[in-house]
């Protein structure tokens, strides 16, 4: 959803709040809602930029002022007549690109617009990416500084109770722990040729969006199963405290993730409303079947709005691990970003001068906060046949 549609829903929540008319659904949607609307105004910053970068590449030469000339007898002469204060630049390493414009020997053809004979159908053959969705479930934060310090509360000791008048009443400790989580970061590298950047904007364009999209996809695996070593994030299911619920076999899998949904509202008291869940796992339980043959979960032309496991939102991605669905009450989490997705572009890197191209870079730096492990449980499924 973009983010007009976004700001359009939000706007008719909060006048329905106002009015007190809101039902509860519109209420749970708020939360949510807020971390979509953040991360559609990062996208759209970061689209923004992008486009800033292309533009920037291609008329770089434009900076410095132009020479008017009369016509060069040869390559050289053109050369040092037109470019010949940014030689002494060069030699003194003010700048380190030099550029003349094409030069054009008397009787050679003049070329008028593009260089491009053919016909260029501009829509490019994109392969099927996959959505982001599982920072949209979580909060999200601004990173000032190199990572986030927060307190955790632990396993409590003792409970509350009824006592009679004038009796000791009972004792709960509770027990904090402070945890520090730093920032990771995710990156990203393409090479262009100068061609693509001069004559095919439109093919720039769409790697960049690419390659940012790329970025997202990691970032997404790193939330979900980032392993903490060297420059990894410590992800949602690596944490110490996360819940873990096995199943016995195939026939068993949906029934070990409606109980993993319940010992996370035990142990949490945190609804648990999201399911992160691989595509080939959300597939088995779509396609499972009774002993009379029929759709346990409807057939090919059951409606349903969205993806759903026991009135869980299943995110259907492949950054989840294969056969270790994650359950949760995902908005417990933050995602904190220090800004958005940077893109960059240069002309040194490696031989990039020699074979004519430029290095896209994009990349993005973010730490996550998991205040409640305990909000989270790793189902892991089976696939052995039930017993006779």
């Amino acid at each position: 959803m973009n983010l007009a549609a976004l700001l359009a829903e939000a706007k008719n929540i909060l006048t329905a709040a106002k009015a007190g008319n809101a039902t509860a659904e519109q209420l749970a949607r708020m939360s949510s809602l807020k971390g979509e609307i953040a991360e559609a105004k990062s996208r759209e910053a970061d689209l923004v930029a992008m486009e800033g970068i292309i533009s920037g590449v291609k008329n770089a030469d434009q900076d410095a002022p132009k020479h008017q000339v009369a016509r060069a007898k040869s390559a050289g002469a053109h050369f040092v007549a037109e470019a010949g204060d940014q030689l002494a630049r060069l030699k003194s390493g003010q700048v380190r690109d030099v550029a003349a414009t094409e030069y054009k020997a008397a009787g050679d053809p003049l070329t008028t617009g593009s260089l491009r004979d053919d016909q260029v159908d501009r829509e490019v053959e994109r392969q099927t990416r996959v959505i982001p969705t599982v920072a949209s479930r979580m909060g999200s934060g601004t990173l000032t500084g190199t990572g986030i310090t927060y307190t955790a509360e632990e396993a409590k000791q003792g409970s509350v109770t009824s006592v009679a008048e004038g009796t000791k009443g009972s004792k709960v400790t509770y027990a904090f722990k402070q945890y520090r989580d730093g920032i990771s970061k995710v990156q990203g590298m393409t090479d262009l040729t100068e061609e693509m950047l001069d004559d095919l904007e439109y093919i720039s364009g769409e790697v960049n969006g690419l390659l940012a999209d790329d970025v997202e996809i990691e970032e997404e695996r790193q939330i979900l199963d980032g392993d903490g070593v060297g420059s990894n994030l410590l992800g949602l299911s690596r944490r110490t405290g996360v819940l873990a619920v096995a199943s016995t076999d195939k026939a068993d899998n949906a029934s070990a993730i409606h109980r993993a949904k319940t010992q996370v509202n035990i142990a949490s008291n945190r609804d648990a409303d999201t399911v992160a869940i691989h595509p080939t796992d959300f597939e088995a339980l779509r396609l499972e079947k009774d002993n009379e043959g029929r759709w346990i979960a409807g057939g090919p032309f059951a409606s349903a709005l969205g993806a759903q496991v026991w009135g869980m939102d299943a995110i259907v991605t492949t950054a989840a691990t294969l056969g270790k669905p994650l359950v949760g009450a995902f908005a417990t989490a933050k995602v904190y970003r220090k800004g958005g997705v940077a893109v960059a572009a240069s002309s040194e890197n490696g031989d990039n001068f020699e074979t004519g191209k430029v290095t896209l870079k994009a990349s993005k730096r973010l730490a996550l906060q998991v205040k409640q492990p305990s909000a989270f449980a790793i189902v892991t499924l089976s696939s052995a046949a039930p017993a006779a």
